[in-house]
């Protein structure tokens, strides 16, 4: 039986209401299984109310609640719901942030009503990121004035987004250094370079004077003493100084904390101190001993979550600081107490602090790029200022190392001498300087220490860094422009199995003066276990040495490739980016790539100067593409027919040529019929020594 219940209706906007149906009392002996059960009065007079969605604290780091404003307007002494949901944008629901959907109520009363959106830690390296916010309505009376806006992810925290930070400064004819080491203790070093260095060079041993920091210190000089400036693991602020760099005087604190480094410079006959204050707004102070100094001071409006930075030029005080808004703001003053308005030039963007330092009369300014690269602009005001340079560039000008220029952390400036230094951590964790040679052209960026090595890192996979290393062989630890040979391994090799090889190259008399590198992928392969997944990885190998050669200003001219196995393919792929380079040398190209890669494009001739191509067998080496070199050459092992080792008898028997041993003179001087393509033949004993050679007809 149905049983209708009337529903009183009325005009008051109200919630939902529920009622309860009991039935009792059954007769002829029926059993109630269900005695009670409720209705719903869905309320039908909402009054119509608009809703909008704001910003609030929407913008942080890894980790951080994001959060959101929802704002109603109308009769709002009754009632009111809206729907909110969240949504990826570049930032991945679930592994960036956690996703948030859910009916948002409002009670009599309310007209606002807070979000909150968690974001999520991981390790891997990347931008900023933005997820998205929405609201939609449920009463079909009301309106949606703002339906959606955004939360952004910032990579690094401030706190480790400084802790790498290199602070650099220039006193007595000497460039200093400071970082605070993987112990928070704090270590300095020097270098003796002039006014004509060309090299930044000859650093002493990192010096620890003591003092303890989670974030990177600061330094100044002033009246040639180089002043050290930190903050505290008690988030308290202090400053010491000394005449050469190790022997300093005590460290001296005074009142005032901050979350970040302190910044510090000398303006005429005062050393100035700037910090991020506890409510992120900005503080200067001076003084004329690093001892006594003046009261904290805030002004103007400006706000970060980074520090700020200081520099002096014409007898003003320049301080910058980045914004909520990612971008650089500016002003300068002439006593550290009356300032200007703060000016951006709304280009340039970061998620660090800025770096300021003055050389030749002008004030320079460097940042991280959202893309994690190094830009550079200057001005004479620090109102007007030139276009940003660096990342991606190579005009002779600005930074032409951008994967040595990669970093995660803050640039710092520094002038000695009428140049410009500026330094920085890399992506692989080692310190990196560049400076200013007389033409005001930048040098290129020094590798790190070890043996000229390199790394560009890729990203991770299964947990493991992937990664590719480029080696200097027998020589500085930085990349000229000069004739140049890459020599790149294939599938199952690396790059110590050509140190012999790339050796002999350097000390041959065939190639003269030469800069020899050698490119292992093995860490870029992590995880390929076999031939096509290693295969899919030639195009992408291909580019990345082509934008690294591009990156070291090395003139494709000059460029000298040779590749084996897969690394042929790899060889072609950076000719072709580069449109063209000197020669190219396929060592036992692979006989097949598993259709992980198109072999079928391959021409070795097709951008190169000249190309010759090596092979031993038909199993494992490819004849057919040999052909497409300028020249190619059978090698010829008489005393055994093992394709496993016919396939690395190119590298060794060339081994042996450029050392001169055997009949390498036959090959080196070989006068071939000439045509549009020639073959020949190279003979070798076990030892892989050329014991004869032959054109063929």
């Amino acid at each position: 039986k149905t049983i209708t219940v009337n529903v009183q209706g009325d005009t008051i906007p109200e919630l939902d209401e529920t009622f309860t149906v009991t039935v009792s009392s059954a007769t002829n002996g029926a059993v109630i299984t269900t005695a009670t059960a409720t209705g719903t009065i869905r309320n039908d007079d909402l009054p119509a109310c608009s809703y909008r969605v704001e910003r609030l604290n929407s913008d942080g780091y890894e980790g951080h609640r994001h959060t959101f404003n929802i704002i109603r307007s109308c009769n709002t002494s009754v009632a009111g719901r809206v729907r909110f949901a969240t949504s990826s944008g570049t930032a991945t629901s679930g592994s960036d942030f956690i996703a948030y959907s859910a009916i948002r109520d409002f009670a009599p009363g309310q007209d606002e009503q807070i979000v909150y959106v968690d974001s999520r830690t991981d390790n891997i390296h990347e931008g900023m990121e933005r997820f998205n916010v929405s609201i939609s309505k449920i009463n079909n009376a009301d309106t949606i004035t703002t339906a959606s806006t955004f939360g952004q992810i910032f990579n690094i925290h401030p706190e480790q987004a400084s802790n790498g930070v290199i602070a650099i400064e220039s006193m007595g004819g000497k460039i200093y250094q400071s970082q605070r080491g993987d112990d928070k203790r704090i270590y300095t070093r020097s270098s003796p370079n002039g006014k004509e260095a060309t090299q930044i060079s000859g650093w002493t041993a990192w010096h620890d004077a003591g003092g303890e920091t989670d974030v990177a210190p600061a330094l100044a000089a002033l009246n040639n003493r180089l002043y050290q400036s930190h903050r505290g693991l008690d988030n308290k602020v202090y400053t010491r100084s000394t005449t050469d760099g190790e022997n300093w005087t005590p460290w001296h604190q005074t009142e005032g904390t901050t979350k970040s480094s302190p910044s510090i410079a000398a303006l005429g006959d005062r050393m100035y101190q700037s910090i991020r204050g506890d409510d992120n707004k900005i503080y200067t102070r001076f003084s004329t001993n690093g001892t006594d100094w003046s009261p904290w001071r805030s002004s103007g409006n400006g706000t970060t979550v980074n520090s700020p930075a200081l520099a002096s030029l014409n007898g003003r005080l320049y301080q910058s600081h980045t914004g909520y808004d990612t971008k650089i703001y500016t002003r300068s003053s002439f006593d550290g107490i009356t300032w200007s308005d703060w000016s951006s030039s709304q280009q340039g963007e970061t998620f660090s602090s800025p770096s300021l330092e003055a050389a030749s009369g002008k004030l320079y300014q460097s940042h991280r790029g959202t893309d994690n690269r190094i830009y550079t602009r200057s001005s004479t005001d620090g109102i007007n200022w030139t276009s940003w340079q660096g990342g991606l560039t190579n005009d002779g000008i600005t930074w032409t190392d951008p994967k040595s220029s990669f970093t995660y952390f803050a640039p710092s400036l520094a002038e000695l001498g009428g140049r410009l230094y500026l330094t920085h951590r890399g992506i692989d964790n080692k310190i990196y300087t560049q400076l200013t040679a007389s033409s005001g052209n930048w040098t290129r960026a020094r590798l790190p220490e070890e043996g000229g090595l390199q790394k560009v890192f890729l990203g991770k996979k299964s947990g493991v860094d992937q990664h590719v290393l480029f080696r200097v062989i027998q020589g500085p630890d930085f990349v000229r422009d000069t004739n140049t040979v890459f020599v790149i391994h294939g599938w199952n090799g690396k790059a110590d199995d050509f140190n012999e090889f790339a050796s002999a190259i350097k000390e041959s008399s065939f190639f003269g003066h030469v800069q020899v590198i050698t490119v292992d992928w093995v860490a870029a392969k992590t995880g390929v276990p076999n031939l096509k997944g290693a295969s899919n990885w030639i195009d992408g190998m291909g580019e990345l040495i082509s934008n690294q050669v591009n990156s070291w200003g090395i003139s494709p001219s000059r460029i000298n490739i040779a590749g084996h196995s897969l690394g042929a393919y790899v060889a072609y792929e950076v000719a072709e980016r580069l449109d063209g380079i000197n020669i190219l040398y396929a060592m036992n190209p692979a006989s097949s790539t598993a259709y992980g890669y198109n072999i079928w494009q391959v021409n070795f001739s097709k951008y190169s100067n000249w190309s010759s191509a090596f092979w031993n067998n038909g199993i494992t080496d490819s004849q057919f593409w040999t052909y497409t070199a300028d020249e190619s050459f059978e090698i010829k092992l008489g005393w055994t027919n093992n394709p496993d080792i016919g396939h690395g008898s190119a590298k060794r028997v060339l081994t042996n040529i450029l050392l001169n041993r055997g009949v390498a003179r036959d090959f080196i001087n070989r006068s071939c019929p000439p045509r549009l393509h020639f073959e020949g033949e190279i003979e070798a004993d076990r030892n892989f020594i050329p014991t004869k050679f032959r054109c063929r007809n």
